[in-house]
């Protein structure tokens, strides 16, 4: 084991999972794996992608489902409440799953290019991102915001200058990595608007956002993994300033990286483009923490942070593979067999409190705003006003989605001071009220 230090490079900060904000009384019991299927040059086709379960508790593992597709491009979970689901981005098809259950939600089928997949709010459930890529029919977008119910098209968002990956969202801001084709020799950051669903802008990080492939958030800044491209030796890391004038890469730096599991802490743990297996990398102190913490070829992995555990599959692409669990040291824990080409994981969080009373309540209930615009004092009030809502917080979004104002209310009607802001266009938003109320402060 072997640690490089970058001291150019220094990060003092605290960054979050790209897939889910992590909370009180959430729990990771599942794991969701989607297996491709043998290799098949040519139809007709025999095997099919497969859904698989594994509970932790029980340490089995059973398959939900069989998808009559190719390819598996990715899956995510949602879980609270009584709600707890499990999405699946095959080739062309598109499935939703009910995970207490194991039953099929919704099915969409003929979606062309589909790449990864993302929420418009990870915390409350409301509806999905999918980006585009490889396959997507010509003027086609390559986002789409779909409804997370029945997977109709809510919104396209158009604009985007190429092939998309990975997307990660904050408030009402939605940050798509833009790698463009295998060819490509340069990478962006697509960010859309939310409220609007329209690109805003698209970020260009020229030939150092290369192979751009994850991408992570922190408080001011997203963080991107770029692998460098179709073969290449050697990726890097971008930090990039989410500036509310002019957003810029502060920082990029060379890495041996090829793809990201994920972050717990500061850790990053990513697959090393020099060595078969999992490193992990120490961003507070920009080095190299472990040149190979996890010394065995996988197909995907992705990091728990709730079980501070590594996750990761073996295949072959012909038999049946195996899921094996690491703790964050390195240290085999679990195992377990799945199918043939197993190339998507998901954690299951999960979170115990209730939704229902929000479920009942979000779609009637409104913020009320005035005076509106603002210079001084504004007061804000829920369109109904039951018990229930007056001790619920909300917050007051910048144009880039940052959170600017946490408000914590003792009554139904409160009076929030905004004098300290600088003039602009705001979004107040509650997780308990439906949409975002736009805010104008002029002073």
């Amino acid at each position: 084991m072997h640690k490089f230090i970058f001291s150019f490079l220094i990060l003092s900060v605290s960054l979050l999972s790209a897939n889910v904000e992590l909370k009180a009384q959430v729990t990771a019991p599942k794991i969701v794996v989607v297996n491709g299927g043998r290799f098949e040059f040519s139809p007709p086709f025999a095997d099919f992608v497969t859904v698989g379960v594994y509970d932790r508790t029980t340490r089995t593992y059973r398959l939900i489902d069989t998808i009559n597709d190719q390819s598996v491009q990715d899956v995510i979970t949602f879980g609270k409440g009584s709600t707890y689901v499990t999405y699946v981005l095959s080739q062309t098809t598109l499935t939703a799953y009910n995970l207490n259950t194991g039953q099929m939600i919704a099915q969409r089928t003929g979606l062309l290019g589909g790449s990864k997949l993302g929420f418009v709010d990870q915390d409350n459930f409301s509806n999905l991102i999918v980006t585009r890529g490889y396959g997507t029919p010509a003027g086609d977008p390559y986002v789409l915001i779909l409804n997370q119910n029945n997977l109709n098209t809510v919104a396209s968002i158009t604009g985007i200058s190429d092939e998309c990956s990975h997307v990660v969202t904050r408030g009402t801001k939605a940050f798509v990595s833009v790698p463009g084709t295998f060819m490509s020799t340069t990478g962006n950051i697509a960010v859309i608007d939310l409220l609007t669903n329209r690109l805003e802008q698209e970020i260009q990080l020229g030939t150092k956002g290369k192979g751009i492939e994850r991408i992570f958030y922190k408080e001011d800044a997203i963080v991107s993994v770029n692998n460098g491209g179709y073969q290449s030796p050697k990726g890097s890391l971008s930090v990039l300033s989410l500036d509310p004038q002019t957003p810029r890469v502060d920082t990029t730096f060379s890495f041996p990286i090829a793809s990201a599991a994920g972050i717990i802490g500061n850790t990053l743990y990513a697959r090393l483009t020099r060595a078969d297996g999992i490193g992990s990398f120490d961003l507070s102190q920009g080095s190299l923490q472990d040149s190979l913490l996890i010394k065995r070829s996988f197909a995907i992995a992705r990091v728990d942070s709730i079980n501070q555990s590594i996750i990761l599959t073996d295949a072959n692409y012909s038999t049946p593979g195996k899921a094996r669990i690491y703790n964050i040291q390195g240290l085999a824990l679990d195992s377990f067999n799945v199918g043939v080409s197993p190339e998507a994981i998901a954690v299951a969080y999960y979170n115990a409190a209730t939704t229902s009373l929000s479920a009942k309540l979000v779609n009637s209930a409104k913020l009320l705003v005035y005076p509106n615009p603002v210079n001084e004092i504004l007061y804000v009030k829920y369109s109904q006003a039951q018990n229930e809502f007056r001790l619920v917080g909300y917050k007051l979004y910048n144009n880039l989605g940052q959170v600017v104002l946490v408000v914590e209310p003792n009554s139904a009607t409160s009076q929030v001071s905004v004098q300290h802001l600088p003039s602009g266009t705001y979004y107040l938003k509650s997780d308990h009220a439906a949409g975002a109320q736009r805010v104008v402060i002029q002073h």
